[in-house]
């Protein structure tokens, strides 16, 4: 071997180690992009479950199907007694008309 051989051998040697370490920088730097990434999407996940968790406890507190069910049920009961109450108290009004005609005779004599 003689020192251009060795010469050789050493400037591909340190061609291969420059290229090494290019594509250890380009791969380090690309998983610390991905890193930075993964951490942003960790956080946004993390704000959709906090989000998630006050809608599931809000929709805990509405009223379930069955729930509305018997208050739209009372509800027209509420109505059906509604009307059986104005019919009664169409005399009473007619009786109250009566009598405020009457008494604004009286007050004109």
């Amino acid at each position: 071997m003689n020192p251009s051989d060795i010469q050789q051998a050493l400037s591909i040697a340190s061609l291969l180690a420059a290229l090494g370490a290019s594509i250890y920088t380009w791969l380090t730097t690309r998983s610390r992009v991905n890193e930075t990434q993964i951490a942003a999407l960790s956080d946004k996940a993390a704000e959709h479950d906090r989000r998630l968790d006050k809608v599931e406890n809000d929709l805990r507190h509405l009223p379930d199907k069955d729930l509305t069910h018997r208050m739209e049920m009372t509800l027209t009961k509420m109505q059906g007694d509604m009307a059986v109450l104005n019919e009664r108290l169409q005399p009473v009004s007619a009786i109250a008309e009566r009598l405020q005609e009457f008494l604004l005779e009286q007050a004109k004599r």
